[in-house]
């Protein structure tokens, strides 16, 4: 498992999937095994998404950091498939289940930033008058 998750975090998700699969094999009860096989299956297009997400949901943990880290998983996968409001209401789900989750906090600050309207760019004119006026001085 921890190979696996080595070269997860290194995002080698097609090195890390068999790897992580055995692991889940030898202890599916172990949630991070479970959590990880799912996650990195679906990383490297071996498990379809619905598959993915089933196996996640089906993780029966009770802790509500372990909870939140589920949560935060599966608003990745909806992210990554293009699903964003579902996505950030697992993260704020998320959240909820552990206010200190760092992913769940940056995936909602983004959105936030994201959300706020930019100022236009400055029109073209502008420029041509500071260049004209650059040019009188030389």
């Amino acid at each position: 498992f921890r190979r696996g998750e080595v070269l997860f975090r290194n995002r080698d998700w097609k090195a890390a999937d068999p790897l992580l699969l055995e692991a889940w094999r030898l202890d599916p009860q172990s949630w991070p095994h479970a959590l990880y096989q799912a996650w990195c299956g679906w990383l490297a297009r071996r498990v379809p998404t619905t598959e993915a997400l089933r196996q996640v949901q089906a993780l029966d943990v009770t802790e509500p950091k372990h909870q939140a880290e589920i949560q935060v998983v599966i608003g990745t996968i909806l992210k990554l498939e293009g699903r964003e409001e579902d996505a950030q209401q697992r993260f704020q789900e998320a959240l909820a289940k552990d206010p200190e989750n760092r992913e769940a906090q940056r995936e909602l600050r983004l959105r936030e930033r994201r959300s706020v309207p930019t100022a236009p760019p400055p029109s073209p004119s502008m420029f041509d008058n500071l260049r004209a006026a650059v040019n009188r001085k030389k």
